[in-house]
């Protein structure tokens, strides 16, 4: 049996895109990802010759050169950074930070998408592959004793569950697919001519909820229930943004007190006192490095619990974490990429409505989910590791053909 190239891509896309929201965690210590990157640089190579000579304007030297040069500044940098601060060797710092590569998934959708590969079977991709993380979640989530690989002497292991008094143990879900699939499930029931059907919308929105359920995520629930609540009064259509022009003083005087609370929060919840301890060191170090941070750690030179204690984590400290590792270049990049794939999303959302009368599916989830992430940008960088870099790279790409399409309409 002959299998078409457009075949082996869609293939490829869904294996990268699954491993690339992590969903390949939960077995072979996550060996998936390697081969998900491998195949996510291969089809950016392929799409790139594929495209060399095409004559449209699609500005292939930002798309060809400009996303390998973020990821390996990155990269490289910042493990070099780390490897002068800690005194030890760079490369383990440098295999450490290869979730980076994740910023490959934007030039290959989009340069395939100009290659004459459909938008249609990018999206269908993407949903498959939201779907493909659903039961995979569910199926480790009942196969792994959960007790057991929290107790576990494996670190990879114990990372993948969490635990505290009232919720017990907790196999950690890969939260940006789940979110994503959530939305797309729930856009889908009011959109004529979305890929699921009534059924698949409603099967896929319970068994999310189950999935938060069994996990009691409170934090992304409230943010999810937040950022639904928001888009019709502020990001629905252009003349909204004249009332988010209008309230966000009033918006930031509120956080002002939002953030002391918080902290007050920290300071007497339980365990208050080892995170504000945190808070403190990861602060006193920003200050002593402020350009560039300390750097990317590694499991196989230094780890930061053995330069700063055992329950130093700066990846749980939000935006002051961040800085930690990253400094004020590291952090500007973040705000930066957070708003441009914010602001593109909204500005896709609303062609799209205008165009077609109708929301897109997959549109409103990435947008809404964006709008999840910019809410929580001070405690939670999700845009930092994998699941969120991968969902940042396929936004920009997925909101790239779109406007190209519209482009080529025009």
């Amino acid at each position: 049996m002959k299998i078409s190239i457009k075949t082996l891509i869609t293939i490829g896309l869904v294996i990268a895109f699954f491993a690339g929201l992590q969903g390949g965690k939960y077995f072979l210590k996550n060996r998936l990802q390697e081969l998900g990157l491998l195949i996510a640089i291969g089809l950016y190579i392929y799409a790139a010759f594929q495209t060399a000579f095409i004559s449209k304007k699609i500005k292939w030297n930002w798309w060809v050169f400009i996303p390998p040069f973020i990821s390996l500044f990155i990269i490289v940098s910042y493990s070099f950074a780390f490897a002068i601060n800690a005194n030890t060797v760079v490369f383990p710092s440098i295999f450490a930070s290869r979730e980076f590569l994740w910023i490959f998934v934007a030039p290959a959708v989009y340069l395939l998408y100009c290659a004459g590969y459909e938008l249609e079977r990018i999206e269908k991709a993407f949903a498959l592959a939201l779907i493909i993380s659903l039961f995979n979640y569910l199926f480790h989530y009942y196969r792994i004793d959960l007790e057991a690989a929290y107790f576990s002497d494996d670190a990879f292991l114990h990372s993948l569950v969490t635990h505290d008094e009232w919720r017990g143990y907790r196999l950690k879900p890969p939260t940006v697919s789940l979110v994503v699939l959530f939305l797309y499930s729930l856009m889908s029931l009011f959109s004529p001519k979305a890929s699921l059907n009534v059924f698949g919308s409603l099967l896929f929105l319970g068994l999310c909820g189950f999935v938060y359920s069994l996990v009691a995520a409170r934090a992304i629930a409230a943010s999810l229930a937040l950022s639904i609540f928001l888009y019709p009064i502020f990001f629905s259509r252009p003349s909204r943004l004249n009332l988010l022009i209008t309230v966000l003083p009033v918006f930031v005087f509120a956080l002002y007190f939002i953030m002391g609370y918080v902290v007050a929060h920290f300071e007497t919840a339980d365990g208050g006192d080892v995170r504000m301890a945190s808070y403190k060191i990861a602060w006193e170090n920003v200050l002593t490095h402020f350009i560039m941070g300390y750097g990317q750690s590694s499991g196989y030179s230094k780890t930061y619990q053995q330069i700063f204690g055992g329950k130093f984590f700066p990846s749980d400290l939000g935006l002051i974490g961040m800085a930690f590792k990253y400094g004020i270049v590291g952090i500007c990049l973040y705000v930066y990429f957070n708003f441009y794939i914010f602001f593109r999303l909204i500005k896709a959302n609303w062609i799209f409505r205008k165009l077609h009368k109708r929301h897109n599916p997959l549109i409103w989830a990435l947008l809404i989910f964006s709008t999840i992430t910019t809410i929580n940008l001070l405690l939670i960088p999700t845009l930092a590791f994998g699941q969120g870099i991968t969902f940042g790279a396929f936004s920009i790409a997925y909101t790239s053909c779109y406007l190209s399409k519209w482009a080529d309409i025009k």
